[in-house]
């Protein structure tokens, strides 16, 4: 749902809901409009907390068996807010890509990747002297981050280089096909409801609590977990642990693995897990993982789980504990 009253973008301009976003200053709109309490008559109205920034929204509801039950629901707002952004700066990304394999030649191409930079340029400088996106800074990163997938997706966009950020085909014109010409690879999936709040725990256990990642923000960090495929992604630099000198692939393995065995995330093979975490993170200096190395962590990891008393890891035991948390918070409903 776009809380923010605004129109999506569309494919002759990918960027026009944040460029509307910015020049209007719609977020102040959007926080009143999230603490706007309920007009229906219930018989537990939702407990609002403007200076914490969270509602507590409440229910009730008697079951097949006559049994009744209450169940309560904290939203906080930057989650929500987050979620919005989320969905729009996807649509901008489609869109984007879809505009750029239409266009007739590369010179249109090379005009038009420039003009939207001019414009993320433009509207990132509106936005940063914002009252509202200094105290939510997440309010102005999908402007920062579409400009990563630009660079990522097409190189930086001039004349010397055009012929390697568009594929050409023998006619001079950009290759219809070329998204077909990369390879793809489906995000993961969070089982948990509502999954952003799962991405921006993890994101914090994994960037404020401990030193893990080395990531642009939680916009690019939540395309891990979005379950849609990708063509391309920005590489998530995975860090040595304290103490070590070599990116440590196994607690990257072994960290996704306690996930899926948890129920937080979908269960994938182990072949399907290898060409994800391949496809998403890298080491340290942004290098790609080698198949053949990622095999003799998986053997490691897997060697370690066939003992009787597989070696505990007091990290991913505590990030699991904290995702689960949100788990059981979600499945409280004390019945009366």
């Amino acid at each position: 749902m776009n809380c923010l009253l605004l129109d999506s973008s569309t494919v002759n301009n990918p960027i026009s809901f944040f460029e509307e976003l910015y020049d209007k200053g719609h977020g102040p709109k959007f926080r009143k409009l999230f603490f706007q309490e309920d007009e229906r008559n219930c018989e537990f109205p939702n407990e609002i907390n403007e200076k914490k920034d969270y509602i507590i929204k409440r229910d009730s509801w008697y079951d097949d068996e006559g049994n009744y039950h209450q169940e309560e629901e904290k939203v906080i707002f930057t989650e929500a807010l987050t979620t919005d952004l989320l969905a729009e700066f996807k649509i901008s990304k489609g869109l984007l890509s879809k505009h750029v394999i239409n266009l007739p030649t590369p010179d249109s191409v090379l005009v038009f990747l420039k003009d939207v930079l001019g414009s993320i340029d433009y509207f990132s400088k509106r936005a940063d002297v914002l009252e509202f996106a200094v105290k939510y800074p997440i309010y102005i990163k999908p402007l920062q981050s579409l400009k990563d997938f630009i660079y990522s997706r097409y190189g930086k966009p001039y004349p010397e280089i055009l012929g390697e950020i568009i594929p050409i085909s023998k006619n001079g014109q950009p290759a219809p096909d070329v998204e077909d010409q990369a390879g793809k690879c489906r995000a993961f999936q969070w089982l948990g409801d509502p999954p952003y709040a799962y991405t921006l725990r993890l994101y914090h256990e994994l960037t404020a609590t401990r030193k893990i990642i080395k990531c642009e923000n939680e916009i690019s960090f939540a395309e891990v977990f979005d379950n849609e495929e990708h063509v391309t992604a920005r590489k998530i630099r995975w860090l040595p642990r304290h103490g070590e000198v070599d990116t440590n692939k196994a607690f990257l393995i072994n960290l996704f693995q306690a996930m899926m065995n948890n129920g937080l995330i979908q269960s994938v093979t182990n072949r399907e897990l290898k060409e994800k975490l391949i496809f998403f993170f890298s080491d340290r200096h942004g290098n790609k993982f080698k198949a053949d190395n990622f095999s003799s962590s998986f053997s490691q990891s897997k060697k370690n789980q066939s003992k009787s008393t597989p070696k505990k890891d007091l990290i991913i035991d505590d990030i699991i504990t904290k995702l689960s948390q949100l788990k059981e918070d979600k499945l409280a409903s004390p019945q009366i």
